[in-house]
């Protein structure tokens, strides 16, 4: 009898979660589209990166060399702010995009046209010390955040760093990732992409642009490098043009799946942190289900 109603409440719980997820995530929908206003954007300044992480999730690295237009981003930027009211956060990111010889001007083209945005700069730290004049004057001036990712190596820097960036104003943030990456790559392309998108929203709700294009996360956009490299045909998916569409058309887009979600498994196979050597196995689940 006992069992019977734990098992019960077992399923009510879960019924209910269910329920008030479902809830939650049409509140923030709604939200969103009345406001005619996106939550969160993405962009790649660099493709890739001077950090090699086993089965980096933006493949940055066995990425070639790539560096963003400025004029390209600067016109998109304006872009978005003719068809939405507002971007809530941007994160200017990579690959490392403190490897791009003029971050500085990604920064003030965002900020010109999203002036109340939150504005991070995603970075692993271990070129801020280089970083020039004007980069810290322009983090400071456009109150553009330095969103440190700590990883295993680069533990030991934190403390200077947070001192480097008290020393010029400018705020740092640190988010070590000190044990745990993952991988959900799904090589068969044989998922069911309303419930791989529906499990992936659970977790995450990263719009991505890249070439006047918004995509519903990085993966679309980027799977290009994973199959270049490895010789691959999974499908990279369409995002939605900006120069074609309202703020509210992308939105809806946005809360649908894309292709590419047909080879992203239902659950992220989490490893221990390492550096990586660039091969296939990194980024399939069974090498890890193996171990």
């Amino acid at each position: 009898m006992l069992e019977n109603i734990k098992r019960i409440n077992h399923k009510f719980l879960k019924i209910k979660k269910k329920i008030l997820d479902r809830i939650k995530d049409s509140l923030t929908f709604a939200d969103s589209y009345f406001k005619n206003e996106l939550q969160y954007l993405e962009f790649h300044v660099t493709d890739h990166c001077n950090l090699k992480c086993k089965a980096c999730w933006h493949y940055s690295n066995i990425a070639d060399k790539f560096f963003a237009d400025p004029s390209v981003f600067e016109r998109d930027m304006t872009q978005l702010s003719k068809i939405f009211n507002n971007i809530k956060t941007i994160r200017l990111m990579g690959g490392e995009p403190l490897l791009h010889p003029n971050l500085s001007s990604f920064i003030k083209s965002a900020r010109r046209s999203f002036p109340s945005a939150k504005i991070d700069i995603i970075t692993n730290g271990t070129l801020l010390k280089k970083a020039d004049r004007t980069f810290w004057d322009t983090c400071r001036e456009t109150n553009t955040t330095i969103a440190l990712t700590v990883y295993p190596p680069t533990r030991n820097t934190v403390s200077h760093l947070v001192e480097l960036a008290n020393k010029n104003n400018v705020k740092l943030t640190d988010s070590p990732i000190t044990w745990t990456f993952f991988t959900n790559i799904n090589i068969h392309g044989n998922s069911d992409k309303e419930r791989a998108f529906k499990a992936c929203r659970k977790m995450f709700y990263i719009p991505f642009l890249k070439d006047g294009n918004i995509f519903v996360c990085p993966q679309p956009a980027l799977i290009h490098i994973f199959n270049e490299k490895f010789n691959k045909s999974i499908t990279t998916g369409n995002g939605i043009n900006i120069y074609k569409h309202t703020g509210r058309e992308i939105i809806n887009y946005l809360s649908k799946p894309s292709e590419k979600c047909k080879s992203c498994e239902y659950a992220p196979t989490i490893f221990s942190w390492d550096r990586g050597k660039g091969t296939i196995e990194e980024w399939l689940p069974e090498t890890y289900q193996k171990t």
